[in-house]
């Protein structure tokens, strides 16, 4: 996932790979974490994070993790 760019055919994730990214990260969170990271992320619930919506949560994850 990366910024808005005109390159890149799409600038978002779907759940799965949300998860993923966030399983990859060694962060220790369990299922029922990673569900409401999942639904904070989401904000129009249309299934998939959009940038907009990705590099806030992980900003507030990388914050709470230090």
């Amino acid at each position: 996932l990366r910024g808005p760019d005109p390159h890149l055919t799409r600038s978002y994730l779907d759940r799965q790979e949300f998860a993923r990214v966030l399983q990859s990260a060694n962060m220790n969170i369990t299922d029922r974490q990673m569900r409401e990271v999942l639904a904070e992320a989401d904000e129009n619930e249309d299934d998939v994070i959009q940038y907009k919506e990705f590099l806030p949560v992980m900003v507030d994850i990388l914050q709470s993790i230090k």
